[in-house]
């Protein structure tokens, strides 16, 4: 049994899914041999035995005071428009609804306290992931009028291009100008490069030669610490690799083909045949989450051990915004 597989059974038994007996205890088994799923296990069982969180004074206190404030305010505007209109305002009610604070504030009470409750357990629902098994944290939550991963890739994979606002069809953008040093991707980065304190040779540049020559022009490591590399090109030049993180592990774009031409975007290795279906099959199996909360899927047979995919058409805040095709991540050096 898998991480998932183990982590999504004991969350249905404590939803109050019926799940056979030797099933769960086979998940149980698992999770004493694994780590992260005996954190997960652990977190499950505090939200059992948490208590009804209560609000706390503070915020009921900071809550009622701005209450007041606008209460008064209102009454404040309602009693001048009345005056002058020449309402008689000495006989004026709430309309029959009673605004006393002996009525209300109770009953407030109540409420704050339950959505405390629910913004508790949402939260405890995020705290647990290992590999693939993660609940999307607010930040990760995409506008509900934007197409998700999934959408995208079956407007791919069926040959529609996604409408735009005023519902033109949407081209495919050119990718950024991707440098690669044994299949992995880097881009140009602004920041100006130091002479490295030592070399230490990363690789050979595709599509570089030393000028005049055959020769292949190599990258070397920077000294940041995330990766970086630099090349000599009338002076040290700084390139960053593209990355994203995973189950908090870093994983660098990389290419089955390596670009021949500016603005080509990567492929997936050759190993691996291009799903035909939005879901990733047949090559791949949803996997879980990326930090950014898009989804991650890898061999049918695998793990993310080795490497992962993101399927065509991310948002424009991804490390591969907008790319035409599946996308293959391997593990950052």
């Amino acid at each position: 049994m898998d991480c998932l597989h183990a982590q999504q059974l004991l969350s249905g038994a404590m939803d109050g899914e019926l799940i056979p007996d030797e099933t769960l205890a086979e998940a149980n088994a698992h999770c004493a041999d694994c780590k992260q799923c005996g954190d997960f296990l652990r977190g499950l069982d505090l939200l059992k035995t948490a208590g009804d969180p209560q609000a706390s004074p503070e915020l009921l206190g900071s809550i009622f005071a701005r209450i007041d404030a606008e209460r008064g305010a209102t009454a404040a505007r309602v009693l001048r428009l009345e005056e002058e209109s020449g309402a008689d305002t000495s006989t004026r009610t709430s309309g029959g609804r009673d605004l006393r604070v002996s009525w209300w504030r109770p009953r407030f009470i109540v409420f704050a306290s339950a959505a405390l409750i629910v913004v508790a357990a949402v939260s405890l629902s995020t705290i647990g992931y290992f590999e693939g098994y993660r609940q999307l944290s607010s930040d990760s939550v995409k506008e509900a009028s934007a197409p998700t991963d999934q959408e995208y890739a079956e407007d791919r994979l069926s040959g529609e291009a996604s409408p735009t606002e005023d519902g033109a069809a949407s081209a495919v953008a050119p990718a950024p100008e991707y440098t690669a040093i044994d299949s992995r991707l880097y881009v140009l980065d602004d920041e100006a490069a130091a002479t490295p304190s030592t070399l230490i040779t990363v690789g050979p540049v595709a599509g570089m030669s030393r000028e005049g020559t055959t020769a292949p022009v190599y990258a070397y490591e920077s000294d940041k610490a995330d990766g970086s590399v630099v090349i000599e090109e009338d002076g040290w030049i700084l390139y960053r690799p593209v990355l994203r993180r995973f189950a908090g592990s870093a994983y660098q774009l990389s290419t089955g083909t390596v670009p021949t031409t500016t603005g080509q975007w990567p492929d997936l290795p050759k190993e691996f045949a291009t799903p035909t279906e939005a879901d990733g099959s047949p090559t791949f199996r949803f996997f879980g989450y990326d930090e950014l909360g898009v989804n991650v899927y890898v061999p049918v047979s695998g793990t993310a051990a080795n490497g992962f995919a993101i399927a065509p058409g991310t948002s424009g805040d991804d490390p591969a915004a907008g790319n035409p095709g599946w996308t293959w991540w391997v593990p950052a050096l």
